[in-house]
This record gives structure tokens, sequence and C-alpha cells, in this order.
């Protein structure tokens, strides 16, 4: 821009501004905000276990144990469902009998592994001098060890014939020898005279005085009036263990 032809603009005149320059292609690292994070005290702590909840859960698992326990044990023995009482607040006595159902259950279902039966012939005359029975158990190898705590046994003697009450045990070996002082066996007669019951520790090769097998040498007499001839029904029936047939003949009286 001139004032006037020719003259130069002088100091109204701007000098021409300075060219661009080529921007510079530079990566700014990006501002990035610091926050301090602030968790609830239920994720940065574990809960405390409350003492009397634990005490009550270890409690109702050791009724539990020992119902399960007793339930077994009375099936193996023989023995008829308790059925244990019940208060239905889910607590220890609850606890006791649902385990007792449970174990109970389970020792129906275990059968002793015991063989049972009568050894020799048996006969006798109604009025006579009556006879013995003897019922034997062993293991099915003779050496496997067994201990099924005291089981019930439940005898019942042919037709025609009747228990007078006696029972003694004993043990007897394969070499024919015998192992006595054993405790005695406290039986009951039934009121018809053929069931004979009892508790006794059922144990077989657990030492050097249990071997091989167990011998009840029991009391019979013929019924007075029982006609002669050959019975096959009677039944010894040991714990859960596989009954055994019972016989015995009834002959005539000689006199």
């Amino acid at each position: 821009m001139t004032t006037a032809i020719g003259e130069p603009c002088g100091a109204r005149c701007r000098a021409p501004a300075a060219p661009l320059r080529a921007r510079t292609d530079r990566t700014r690292t990006p501002h990035i905000p610091s926050y301090s994070l602030t968790f609830p005290r239920t994720l940065r702590s574990q809960p405390q276990e409350d003492p009397e909840m634990s005490t009550d859960v270890q409690t109702k698992k050791e009724a539990y144990k020992r119902g399960e326990e007793q339930g077994r044990a009375d099936a193996l023995a023989g023995k008829p469902y308790a059925d244990p009482p019940r208060d239905g607040s889910r607590g220890e006595k609850d606890q006791y009998a649902n385990g007792y159902d449970w174990g109970y259950e389970q020792g129906k279902a275990q059968k002793l592994d015991l063989v049972v039966w009568q050894e020799g012939g048996v006969e006798d005359a109604p009025g006579g001098l009556g006879t013995t029975i003897n019922i034997c158990v062993r293991t099915p190898n003779w050496s496997e060890t067994v201990d099924a705590g005291a089981c019930k046994h439940v005898f019942t003697a042919p037709t025609g014939f009747r228990w007078n009450g006696t029972v003694g045990a004993q043990y007897k070996r394969i070499d024919q020898t015998t192992g006595g002082n054993l405790p005695p066996v406290q039986p009951t007669v039934g009121d018809d005279g053929r069931t004979l019951t009892f508790t006794y520790h059922v144990h077989l090769n657990t030492g050097s005085d249990d071997k091989d097998c167990i011998v009840y040498t029991c009391g019979l007499e013929a019924v007075d009036g029982a006609g002669a001839g050959r019975h096959t029904d009677g039944v010894a029936q040991i714990g859960t263990a596989p009954p055994a047939k019972l016989k015995a003949e009834v002959i005539e009286d000689e006199d």
C-alpha cells in the first residue's frame, strides 16, 4: 500500500506475515487423572465365623455319626429297628435319628460273612431223656477274621421239639481241640418252647483263643404226644448271617 504514486508505505506498512511453519508430528501423552479406589469393608476382610454357630454344626455332625454307628450295629446284631425319637427342631435329636435310619439301612444290607450249620443228627422220643443239638459258626474259608460284636441269636426248634433252656458255647478247632472259658450264655425260651433267643459276642480268628469255629450246644427234647418222624423246619439265625436249617427226628419210645 502506498500513500502516493511511488511513495513507499513506510512505517504504516506492515511486514508480510512470516510463513507458516510446518506442523511437527509430535505424540502427546494424554493426561490420566489418578483416582483413589475405596472398596467396601466386606471385600477387604473375611467375615468372622460365629463361634456359637460353628459349635452347633459340629454337635449335629457328631450326633448324626453316633446315630449312624448305632443303627448299623443294631442291624448287624439282628436287633429290631429302635425308631429313635425326633422333636422336629432339626437339632441334635433329629440328626441322631436321621443317622440311625441311614446306619440301620446300611447294616441290613451288610450280611455277616459267616457260615452256620447243624453238626450231626438229632433224635429223641417223647418222655425221653432229651438230647442236644450242636449249632456251629465259622467263616467261609475258616481263616478270615471276624468280630461282629454282640449278635442276636434266634433258634427255632423243629416241629415236635422244644428247647429246655440250656446253652453252652465253646471254640472248636480244625484239629478237634476245644477252647473254653467263654462267658456264659443267657438264653430265653419262648412260651411255645420252640424259640430260643440270646445275645452273644461273635468273633473268630482275632487271636489264638478264638480260632476256626464256635459251637453252641443246646438242650432239646421231643414234645409229649409228638408223632414219629423227621422234621427239617427248624432255623438258626445269627445276626444277619444266612440262616441254617435245623433238623431232628422224633422216634418212638421203646418202652
